[in-house]
């Protein structure tokens, strides 16, 4: 500032002299140079060093102030990003885990209910096998028709003759084994004619007159059951006669009726 007040460099010279305690004999203004003593320069010289230095203090002062500046910026900058990212990773994965339970538990669900379907499916068909099982065990003929079983009898009765004509008593002993439920089986699934009717119903008859006989009450009240729904029968089966004497008594009330004018009954 005091400079600029001077005229050029002589007064720049003069407020040098005046800071630094010097006199005009220190120093001496040329045509083009200023001529200044060795102890006057090394000052000038050192101070213009601390002034540089003082500059690159300031000036790097300045630099970091810029440089923290704007390392902060960008540190906080990074640090919103990396909450921002984290938040957002933070969403998709709860996306993610909600909408894979929410899959899963619909694909679990499916998977119950189709299970559960097939065990019951699976159920139902060991059911059906194992009741076949026991009806095979139960009763070997089930399967068969009248006809199949009358000629599956005929055969094993020839092959029982055979067997007692070869003298094959183990044989023998095994067809008859074989017959007796194949007997059985056949008289169950016969036709139920009027004559096989009687036929049962005269075997039930004598079965219960020996129970009576042997005084075994227990098994009477079975057996009269089963002769009263044998009996009861008769009427789905009635024979030759019976038919004709119900058609003789239809006859007998049609004719009564025409002659009681009733038409209606007729």
């Amino acid at each position: 500032a005091e400079a600029k007040k001077g005229d050029g460099i002589s007064h720049l010279v003069k407020v040098l002299s005046k800071r630094l305690n010097l006199t005009d004999a220190e120093w001496q203004i040329g045509h083009t140079k200023i001529f200044l003593k060795r102890e006057l320069a090394s000052k000038l010289e050192f101070l213009a060093h601390l002034r540089v230095h003082i500059a690159a203090r300031i000036v790097g002062k300045f630099g970091r102030r810029v440089a923290q500046h704007r390392a902060s910026k960008l540190l906080t900058s990074w640090g919103r990003f990396r909450v921002f990212v984290l938040r957002k990773n933070r969403k998709i994965a709860a996306i993610n885990k909600i909408s894979s339970t929410f899959r899963m538990h619909k694909e679990r669900k499916a998977y119950r209910s189709v299970l559960a379907c097939t065990i019951r499916l699976q159920c139902l068909g060991r059911k059906v096998v194992a009741r076949e099982r026991v009806r095979k065990l139960r009763d070997p003929y089930w399967d068969k028709t009248f006809k199949e079983l009358d000629v599956l009898y005929k055969e094993m009765l020839s092959q029982l003759d055979k067997a007692a004509g070869a003298k094959d008593f183990k044989a023998a002993a095994d067809l008859e084994k074989k017959i007796a439920p194949l007997k059985e089986a056949l008289e169950l699934k016969r036709p139920l004619t009027r004559s096989v009717l009687e036929r049962r119903i005269s075997e039930v008859q004598t079965l219960l007159d020996d129970a009576v006989a042997r005084k075994a009450f227990q098994e009477c009240a079975p057996l009269q059951d089963k002769l009263e729904g044998l009996v009861k029968q008769r009427t789905d089966l009635p024979t030759i006669e019976e038919l004709r004497e119900a058609v003789r008594l239809a006859e007998e009330e049609v004719a009564n009726a025409a002659v009681r004018r009733d038409f209606t009954g007729a």
